[in-house]
Formats: C-alpha cells, structure tokens, sequence
C-alpha cells in the first residue's frame, strides 16, 4: 500500500487530502497548528499537529517510510519548503511541489519584497489595511506613525497577538479574525476603519486574494501587492491528480530523478551577520559589554517575549521568536529582503537567557544556522550568580534543569553534596520539594534563588519540607545541599537493601550482579526489564543508566505493588512500571538498548522478535532456570541466529552458620545467556 505525506498548508492541500481519503492509501496529512487540523476533512488520514524543523522531519519521514512526500504549504513559507526538500533527500522520499495557482493580473502597485513595499507605504498618508500575516508585522514598524495608520489582520492565536503586543502596535487596531474573508466582509473592514491602502500578498487564486482585490476595488482604495516567489519546478493542482492517478494504477511510484539539494547556493548572495547573545540572568547591569555591543550594533534582535522586555531600552526593532524554525523563517525573510538589496536588517542578534553555553537554545539554533556565518557572545549563567551570592564554589555542583526538560535530579542530589537546578513553567519549587520529599530527601537544604540579578531579587533557604507550601515565582534557580550525600557505586546490592513480599520471588545479589555486567549498560541506555518480579534488577539498573530509563514490565499485580516500593524505597524515579503481559505490554514502549528477561510466560521467541523488530541492535540477557526454559532460550537462539551469544551457568553457594559449624548452602544453579546482533 502506499504511504502518502501531505503538508496540508493551503485549501489545495486538503483538497489532496480529501481526494486521497478512499484510494486504499496511507495518507498523514502535517499541519502547523490546531486549527489546521480542525479544518482537515474528516476521514482516515493520520494527523500530526506541530511544526517540523529539518531534523525532525527527517526522523518523521524515516519513521513513517513514505513513499512520497506532497508540499502544498503556502507560497510565501519558502523555510518550510525548503527544510522539506532537504529531509526528502536525506531520507530518500520522492517530494513534489503543488503550485498554487496564480491569480489573474490586477490593478495595483506591485512589489518585489515586504522591504520595497515599506519603503513606499512611508512616504503614503491614510490608514493601512495589513494582511500579510504575524511573522512579518515588526518589517512595517518602520513606517513613520505606524501604530495610528496600521490595522493588522491577524488569526485570533496567542502567538500572533504575542506578535503584535511585541512590536507596539495598538491593541484597538488588531483584527484577529480566521477565513475565508469574502469580498462584503473585507468591504465591511475597510469601510469600519476607513482604510486608504489594502497591503496584501498575491497568495494565488484560492488564497483570498481575489476577494481583497475585488473589495479594494468597489471602495475605490489602493492595493499594495507583494509579489509571490518563483517556483518553476512545482506541479499544477489537476497535474498532481493526474500523476496521482497515475502512480495509484500502477501501484508503485514513477521514478524520480536525482534532485539537486538547496544548500548554499540559496545563501550565496546574502552577509547576514548573525550573533546569538547570552544577556545575562536578567538585569542589563549584568550583561557584559560585548553582548550590549552586539545589541547596539544590530539591525533587529529576536527572541522570548520575556527576554525582549529586558531590551526594550535598545530601541531595536524586535520579532518575537524562539523556537529555531520559527527563527529561521525570519530569517529567511530578511535573507530575502537583502537579495533586493534593502540594507537595513544586516545585522541580527538572538538574545538568550543567562549563558549560551548553560541548557541554552544556542546548540539547536547553531544547527539550524549551520549555513550563516553566527557568532557566540556568552553571558553570565544563573548558577555562576547565585553561586556568588551565597559565596559557594561552583566547581563541585552537579548541574542539571527541570524547565522545560526531564532530568534525573533524584540521582544528582544523591551523589553530590550540592546540585543546581533551573525550575519553570509546569514544574516548579513546589513540585521540586514534593519530589524530593517523595524519595525521602525531606530534609535536604534548598536556597531558592527569584529575580535574580533584579532590585527585588530574593533568595530563600530552607529544608525541602519547611519550603513545599510556600509560594514562588514559575521560575528559579535552586541549589539543594545534601550533607549525607553517597558516591558509592550500587553493584550487586545486598539482598536486604530491598523491599520484600513472601510470595514474590527476588533475583539473588550474586545473580544480579552478573546479568547486569553481561548487558553492558551505559549511563544513558533505555532498558526492559521483562518478568520484573520484585524490581530487584530492573532498580540496580535503573541506578546505573541514571540518565536513561528502565521499563519494568510484569504481569503480577502483587508484584506491581512490590516493585513501586522498591522504586521509591531506592530512590529511582526512572524506573517506569508497566503492568501486562509481553510482548503485548511492550508495543508502545520507546525502542530498548538493552533488556533483561526474567520470565516470558512461553512467548520467549514473540518477545525477541519484537525486541529486535524495535532495535536490531538491542542487546538481550535471559536468566533460565528450568530445563523447559532452558530447551526454549536455546530454540529461539537456534532461530534468531545472533552474531554474539554466550552462556553462563552459574552456581552460587553461600555460608550459613548451624551451631558450631559454617555449612554451605547452594541455590539454584541458573544459566545467564547474553545475546546480540
């Protein structure tokens, strides 16, 4: 069957959609934001909500294994389309270009950029009917009066109300309203604010464009038009049906030819100076010289709302972005503006919190500029200030952050006598605290660190416990203090170190310490514990792969339970329980590292073929010890035909004192077998 992606931006992209949606044919329709899902007809297509930067998509098409990859995003999106093409030839997707339709010639004063456009609206009089979208309202701010003559036509999102309340226009004149606006209602518009001048882009014949034009008309007013970019190599909508049409009788793609790639050569005739610049951990006191030099010296800067706020004093020209596409697509419109040489956005600064180098955007935006000349401009990092204000050395601090990411602190706070951390957004100090009380660090010492660098700075100091109820800003910088701190390695833990029912079985000290060296485990693997037990190897992974995860997969209620207490008794918020039988319970799972199989129920080979359908080169340990399960390891090992596999039996003996006399007693012998593509 085949797998059909569509960029679903424009109405000639749910068209296609809609076409496609009874031809026995895969079909993920990708669009933007919610409301491009709600407007996506409703049939079998699979959804997926969100932007896609290159990197993403090329995991996205690699996952899905499309056989064609249709772009019918807007025009004017050229970021998109190109990150597209590029993840296409990466991943080896055929990609094809639906063109919109061109509108017919009209009246009007043409334009090749927003730039161009600009310059002439500054020497023009009368109200402006905006209706080029939020990513490029803070391009018109240069225009004298704008805020009293501008009424930008915006959708009704947070991000581009963000937008306008960012770049100062006055809250009076925003329309944010959604299409399809027809001709009466946008003579309504024009009528209510008494607009001069219609500014719109020729976003072709199902774009809206024709029904600006025709009621700019009837009100006898002037229309400014950007001229669309040039893509000769797109298809026509009727000729994307025709080759669908064609490729769903034959049943297997026409062959593409080789495509040559945008790289460079889409770049070759810009100098954007790019700086990312660390600001500091917030009061411009505190920003060094180079970085209020880099400000200075730009054309515009970028970045969050609350960091813009800060620079307000620059008087830069400001564009509210973040995310790293979102940034690059900016930037691509002023790389644009350059190209018809318009000089006055040369020189960009993206401003970061604190330093580029300290849990910072920086390193996903170097890989999304990774074809501009970007310069770095560091910045004083949060845990060096706090660190200062309380007179401690940062040298010895584990550092990690809970904003917006998901570390194991648990394991930071005990195996350091200090760790920072930022805290924000849906976790906070208070969710902090209830975590660490939760693992049984109740009395460890926090200094809560709020405003800092600010004239209501406030530092708080307090054990986990005495801080839980208190109330503090969404975000902060914390150092926890833990005077009984332990570095000591967690190899082959005493049984008694655990949690105990009587009728769940618990892997032995010896035996565990042996199955765990054979998986050869990294700080960071993702692993499945099949057949968990009691959770006694499944935790003592868990502290070893601190950074990674461990899936404690088991079908005994009883032992569910048992195995949660151990989670906590041992401090492993790491260790994910999922109760059910496997391979069933392990479908959803993220793909595995490594796992360990303690019991199999008799689907020994069903859970190996999965293991490997999700990692080919995941590694396997199995402990047997029945000949039945011994007959069934060797079976599936026959089977599978693994490049390495070795088998240990191991028989363990262990001291017991009756009377005068020390006995060995001998457990079970049990075979250890280690396998690997």
């Amino acid at each position: 069957m085949l797998n059909i992606c569509v960029f679903a931006g424009t109405t000639e992209g749910r068209e296609i959609i809609e076409y496609l949606s009874d031809k026995n044919i895969l079909v993920t329709a990708c669009v933007a934001t919610e409301y491009g899902e709600e407007v996506i007809p409703n049939n079998e297509a699979t959804i997926h909500v969100g932007r896609l930067d290159y990197d993403k998509m090329v995991e996205f098409f690699n996952i899905n294994k499309f056989d064609l990859v249709i772009d019918a995003t807007h025009p004017y999106a050229m970021v998109v389309t190109k990150n597209i093409i590029d993840a296409a030839n990466k991943s080896g997707v055929k990609y094809l270009r639906l063109n919109r339709s061109a509108s017919e010639t009209v009246d009007g004063n043409y334009f090749p950029d927003i730039e161009a456009a600009v310059d002439y609206l500054s020497n023009t009089s009368g109200n402006i009917l905006l209706t080029t979208g939020s990513n490029e309202l803070s391009k018109f701010t240069r225009i004298p009066n704008f805020k009293e003559r501008i009424y930008p036509r915006i959708l009704p999102l947070d991000t581009s109300l963000e937008s306008c309340k960012i770049n100062g226009y006055d809250s009076s004149h925003i329309i944010a309203m959604q299409g399809p606006f027809t001709d009466e209602l946008n003579k309504a518009i024009i009528k209510a604010f008494d607009i001069k001048i219609l500014v719109t882009k020729e976003a072709g014949a199902n774009g809206g464009f024709m029904e600006k034009i025709k009621a700019a008309k009837e009100c006898n007013i002037e229309c400014v038009i950007i001229d669309r970019p040039d893509n000769k190599e797109g298809k026509s909508f009727d000729q994307v049906i025709d080759y669908l049409n064609n490729i769903i009788k034959s049943g297997s793609l026409i062959p593409n030819e080789p495509k040559k790639r945008i790289t460079n050569e889409c770049i070759e005739y810009v100098n954007l100076k790019i700086n990312i610049v660390g600001i500091g951990v917030g009061n411009i006191s505190q920003m060094t010289i180079e970085a209020s030099n880099a400000i200075k010296e730009s054309d515009v800067i970028i970045g969050a709302k609350r960091i813009l706020e800060s620079c307000v004093g620059f008087n830069k020209p400001m564009h509210c972005a973040f995310m790293p596409n979102e940034v690059l697509e900016y930037i691509n419109s002023l790389e644009e503006a350059s190209r018809h040489c318009h000089k006055e956005y040369k020189t960009i600064a993206i401003l970061l919190s604190g330093d580029v180098g300290f849990y910072s955007g920086a390193k996903k935006l170097l890989d999304t500029l990774k074809y501009y000349d970007v310069n770095i401009v560091c910045g004083i990092s949060s845990p060096v200030y706090l660190c200062s204000k309380l007179g401690f050395s940062w040298d010895d601090i584990s550092l990690c952050s809970l904003h917006g990411r998901d570390n194991n602190i648990i394991h930071s706070v005990k195996t350091s006598f200090r760790t920072f951390t930022l805290v924000g957004g849906e976790y906070g100090v208070n969710e902090l605290c209830n975590l660490l009380m939760d693992y049984n660090f109740s009395d460890v010492k926090l200094y809560i660190g709020e405003k800092l660098s600010y004239t209501d700075e406030k530092i708080t100091v307090g054990t986990a416990s005495e801080l839980s109820k208190c109330a503090f800003d969404k975000l902060a910088s914390v150092i926890i203090e833990n005077d009984n701190y332990n570095t000591k390695l967690n190899v082959g833990l005493d049984d008694k170190a655990f949690i105990r029912f009587d009728k769940v079985p618990i892997t032995k000290s010896e035996v565990r310490a042996v199955s765990i060296s054979k998986l050869k485990l990294s700080n960071d693997s993702v692993v499945y514990d099949i057949g968990a037990g009691s959770g006694s190897v499944a935790v003592e992974m868990a502290l070893q792969a601190y950074n990674g995860i461990v899936y404690a997969i088991e079908k005994n209620h009883e032992a569910i339970k048992l195995i949660n207490k151990n989670k906590m008794h041992l401090a492993v918020p790491n260790l994910e329980i999922i109760e059910g039988f496997a391979p069933e319970a392990i479908n959803d799972l993220p793909a595995p590292t490594h796992a360990f199989i303690g019991g199999s129920s008799g689907n020994l080979s069903e859970i190996v073929e999965m293991l490997l359908e999700k990692n080919k080169n995941v590694r396997i340990v199995i402990n047997a010890i029945t000949l039945e399960t011994i007959s069934e390891v060797l079976e599936c090992i026959k089977k599978v035909e693994f490049e390495e596999t070795e088998i240990v039996n191991l028989s363990v003996s262990k001291s017991k004192k009756l009377g005068n006399y020390n006995m060995m007693m001998a457990q079970n012998p049990i075979y250890i077998i280690s396998c690997s593509m």
